[in-house]
């Protein structure tokens, strides 16, 4: 059979889910990015093997428009992940530990400051690392 869009969308939606789960829970699992390597690795393989013996080429991409809405969404999911471990970090008795006895008010400010951080690092990368290589 052919490989259609129907399989291409379930790769995306699988891909932007495991994105989704290592981004938002980074701070409360950090051996997910591990875990998520070695799935991609296994992935790859017999993504590999499908491709060469269950389906037939792919037929070449002619909507490209449709890539710009998972590029919001990963975008949406960092924005939010941002938050989530922004504030699981300031909430942890290690993060009290490290910066001091903090009042509740405190915590909400360190939050804050942490989650515009990261949100100014997404921005800054997505700036200034290019879309497109330059020996394309």
């Amino acid at each position: 059979p052919p490989y259609t869009s129907d399989d291409t969308f379930d790769d995306l939606i699988e891909m932007v889910v495991q994105f989704g789960y290592v981004t938002l829970f980074a701070a409360a699992f950090p051996m997910g990015a591990a875990w998520a390597l070695l799935a991609n690795v296994v992935e790859e393989r017999s993504d590999l093997l499908k491709l060469l013996y269950s389906f037939r080429r792919p037929a070449p991409a002619r909507n490209v428009r449709a890539l710009a809405v998972w590029f919001r969404i990963v975008g949406a999911i960092g924005v939010a992940s941002a938050l989530t471990n922004a504030a699981m970090v300031a909430t942890t008795r290690q993060a009290t530990a490290l910066f001091g006895a903090a009042a509740a008010a405190d915590d909400a400010l360190l939050v804050l400051l942490l989650e515009h951080a990261l949100i100014i690092a997404m921005w800054l990368i997505v700036t200034l690392v290019p879309a497109e290589s330059h020996a394309v």
